[in-house]
């Protein structure tokens, strides 16, 4: 599957009992990755993906937004820390969802 690298501000959800960190993946790409992942997602419509963040990589699921039409990257309190970023912040990120691989033979 391909990697695909973008540009993003973190904002920040607040409700009354907590507030999380997110990050939008771009509408087109969004469209992309919900197309290719099919048939392949997790509760809500997750998709599970690689993220490169600085000098962070980890693995976690990205989700579709019931609001608009893209998914949304959680960022857990470790990784801000350690990249030293916020809400309001913008950053580069590489995304790569992990998906099955598309036997071309069948398209």
């Amino acid at each position: 599957m391909s990697s695909y690298t973008f540009t993003a501000r973190i904002w920040l959800y607040e409700s009354t009992k907590a507030a999380w960190h997110f990050i939008s993946v771009p509408e087109e790409l969004s469209a992309t990755i919900a197309k290719r992942a099919k048939g392949h997602t997790g509760g809500w419509g997750s998709v599970k993906v690689e993220v490169e963040l600085g000098t962070s990589v980890w693995e976690t699921s990205i989700f579709p937004s019931s609001k608009d039409k893209h998914f949304i990257l959680p960022l857990k309190g470790d990784i801000r820390r350690k990249e030293h970023i916020g809400a309001g912040d913008t950053v580069e990120l590489t995304l790569t969802p992990k998906l099955p691989a598309v036997d071309m033979a069948y398209i």
